[in-house]
């Protein structure tokens, strides 16, 4: 295993955390608010939550729809051997990205956010571009 791919890797095993935490967050949140709804069968709309766990739901979401791609070119560069220092680098941005992501939606710092998640697409873009580049 080299550099790169023990990088890669532990960028997946921190997104994934990533992933877990924006899930739990909010659930949290709506437990808070109503303990008996968020126990039970959920059968009527979730309870009125603060504007933050509000937000904190988007945020999940929002991981949700990357992660899978994120995960996806990571386990192919790792699994065909292609890693390099721009998968890495691909790879350390997009956590990065997406560890900053959730607090700034959260705490509405939109334009940071907009960055953040800027900055999490461009990981994943220099994967693609660093499996592509290797496999042409």
């Amino acid at each position: 295993m080299t550099d790169t791919t023990s990088t890669e890797l532990l960028c997946l095993a921190i997104a994934a955390l990533l992933v877990v935490f924006s899930i739990l967050a909010p659930a949290f949140g709506r437990l808070r608010a109503d303990p008996k709804w968020a126990s039970g069968n959920r059968d009527t709309g979730a309870p009125d939550t603060s504007l933050r766990v509000q937000r904190a739901d988007r945020a999940a979401r929002n991981i949700q729809e990357t992660f899978p791609v994120f995960a996806a070119l990571t386990l192919a560069i790792v699994a065909t051997g292609l890693s390099s220092p721009l998968s890495a680098a691909g790879a350390v941005l997009y956590v990065v990205g997406r560890a900053l992501y959730w607090p700034a939606y959260v705490f509405g710092l939109g334009p940071i956010r907009s960055l953040c998640y800027a900055a999490a697409m461009l990981g994943i873009l220099l994967e693609f571009i660093a499996l592509f580049t290797a496999v042409l």
